[in-house]
């Protein structure tokens, strides 16, 4: 089974590198549901105020992957992001479809993954409820037992409403317990990595667009928040897209990074704005002049 490093890797290598057979048929088997996440982010940035997490791993337990962490005024948000498409119901403790496959329901990840984290959360000494919902992006999606799942769910149609569910007049405070969880953030993905045949001075730097994974198609300009890309005119927010490549940076290189290779790797833009977000957004690792990040 292909690890969910692998998927990371491959993603990562689109428009960068020169791509062998297997490795775009891995590309296209991947591609649907990362259209749902960068979609459910994109979600998220019309609101600048919003403090998230994107592919929380930690391991207090066990392994915990969480998709999209959001911190409000009330409760830490836990979001499973699926783009399926089709007609789909819940059996016991399957999801199948119209089109007869059947798999474990994600709600029981789900569940297991925020019993583990409300677990961290006392470790952490952070004192806010922790909830749970699976978030379905498709428009075409359907699924049958929507009333029997009203509160754990989020469907493609109720999307546009989603910001309203978070209240941040406390932004400092949630930017706060942001950084409390950073610090127990890791990546085990890797540990699964077979090897990959492509060195990494063979990969190409620069910043991608994280919707249409374009290369040198974003618009950076220094003295604004939002850029744009210039092919497929996704406004974003900077700091996102700064976050977004240098977390392929992390997973291409496949070792920690330093800040000079992060303003390297994002084509020599402001080292002051890429050193925030890699303080806000990865683990640091070693001292001021010789920090790491992962």
């Amino acid at each position: 089974m292909e690890s969910k490093y692998d998927t990371k890797y491959f993603q990562s290598l689109i428009g960068r590198a020169k791509l062998t057979e297997n490795i775009l048929k891995s590309i296209q088997n991947k591609s649907s549901g990362n259209d749902g996440k960068n979609y459910f982010n994109a979600i998220l940035n019309c609101d600048t105020d919003i403090v998230y997490m994107n592919d929380f791993q930690f391991t207090f337990n066990s392994q915990v992957q969480i998709d999209k962490i959001v911190i409000d005024d009330h409760a830490i948000y836990l979001f499973e992001v699926k783009n399926y498409k089709g007609i789909y119901y819940l059996e016991d403790t399957l999801l199948k479809n119209n089109f007869g496959s059947s798999f474990t329901s994600p709600l029981i990840q789900m569940e297991r993954a925020r019993n583990e984290f409300n677990k961290l959360c006392h470790y952490l000494e952070i004192d806010k409820p922790v909830v749970s919902k699976l978030v379905f992006t498709n428009p075409y999606f359907n699924f049958k037992n929507k009333n029997l799942l009203k509160d754990q769910v989020i469907l493609p149609s109720e999307l546009g409403s989603l910001t309203q569910l978070f209240k941040n007049q406390n932004q400092s405070e949630n930017q706060r317990i942001k950084q409390k969880l950073l610090t127990v953030r890791s990546s085990f993905d890797a540990q699964y990595n077979k090897g990959v045949t492509i060195p990494f001075e063979h990969i190409k730097p620069g910043i991608k667009c994280p919707r249409c994974n374009r290369m040198f198609t974003v618009k950076i300009e220094q003295d604004k928040q939002k850029c744009t890309c210039q092919y497929c005119e996704n406004v974003m927010d900077k700091k996102y897209v700064y976050e977004y490549n240098l977390q392929e940076l992390y997973y291409l290189k496949q070792e920690p990074f330093t800040i000079t290779e992060a303003v390297w790797w994002l084509g020599g833009n402001s080292s002051s704005t890429i050193r925030r977000v890699c303080e806000q957004n990865f683990k640091s690792i070693g001292k001021r002049y010789k920090k790491f990040y992962i």
